[in-house]
């Protein structure tokens, strides 16, 4: 049996976090889409910026970075190193798409469109991860709490 130097017991080595390629994350994106029948174009996982802007992946030894650009203007970064962090932005995307699509085709009168879309963004994060459901609800919690549903005269909730 090896034995080690005094110092080193109790102490456990600080490895670095293995970052995922861009393809694994692809791949895993789209395992994870198919889970909620996501449309193949909302699946794609862009590597860089493109003239028409949008969301993109930067794998670097600082993390996963989720950025959003314009016309080669950046908007927005995310930053982590948690691999399921950056799952979460990515799905939280498309399903948000997925369902801002259901509730246009199924607008209930009178109500605030944000009640379906809502309802189903949640029920799908779901389907992929109990964890991803319940991060979203904090967030559109807080959404609620700062810009609460506005249903319009005439509205009947018959939910239960």
């Amino acid at each position: 049996m090896k034995q080690r130097a005094a110092h080193d017991i109790g102490h456990k080595e600080m490895k670095k976090p293995q970052m995922l390629s861009l393809a694994t994350i692809r791949k895993r994106v789209k395992e994870l889409a198919k889970l909620v029948n996501a449309p193949k174009e909302l699946t794609r996982v862009a590597g860089s910026p493109d003239w028409m802007g949008g969301m993109y992946v930067e794998v670097d030894d600082k993390g996963y970075h989720y950025v959003n650009s314009e016309r080669g203007k950046e908007y927005e970064r995310h930053t982590t190193k948690d691999i399921q962090e950056l799952l979460y932005w990515l799905l939280k995307d498309i399903t948000s798409q997925i369902a801002s699509d259901h509730e246009l085709l199924n607008r209930i009168l009178y109500a605030d469109s944000r009640r379906l879309w809502f309802k189903k963004w949640v029920e799908l994060m779901g389907i992929i991860d109990p964890e991803f459901q319940n991060k979203l609800e904090v967030e559109l919690n807080q959404t609620l709490k700062e810009a609460p549903y506005r249903d319009e005269k005439g509205y009947k909730d018959v939910s239960g």
